[in-house]
């Protein structure tokens, strides 16, 4: 709803607004403090934000730049958690993990949820139509 004020306001938020209501829109309620999950939801939804940005050249580099630390800094809480588990159950950090790493497949150089073709067309022919030799 805050997102679709900014737009229709044509308000242009400070990052650190813009991050709180991302996350928040992106499921970061739902985590109940697990490091881990927020870790995720920063990634996955700055991955996809940096990724929409520049496929449509809008110019934020300082933003973008804030954005990409902060998805390194996800990642090395997302790989300290896993390196030390505590109340959650490592299966479930895997599955956390995994779904990480494909936002980084689909978002780390463009958008490539919105544009499959090309290399993402190249990673499911890959998993889904080629075989695998045994």
């Amino acid at each position: 709803m805050t997102e679709a004020r900014w737009l229709n306001d044509n308000y242009q938020p400070t990052l650190e607004e813009y991050i709180h209501i991302s996350t928040e829109s992106c499921g970061y309620w739902v985590s109940n403090g697990i490091k881990m999950i927020n870790a995720a939801i920063i990634l996955c939804r700055l991955m996809d934000d940096i990724a929409s940005n520049e496929q449509h050249n809008i110019s934020r580099e300082g933003a973008i730049q804030e954005g990409r630390k902060r998805i390194v800094d996800a990642w090395k809480d997302m790989n300290k958690e896993c390196l030390m588990p505590t109340e959650v159950p490592m299966p479930f950090l895997t599955c956390i993990l995994n779904l990480s790493r494909l936002m980084d497949v689909v978002y780390n150089d463009k958008d490539n949820f919105t544009h499959p073709e090309g290399e993402m067309k190249t990673f499911i022919k890959s998993l889904l139509v080629d075989s695998v030799p045994i």
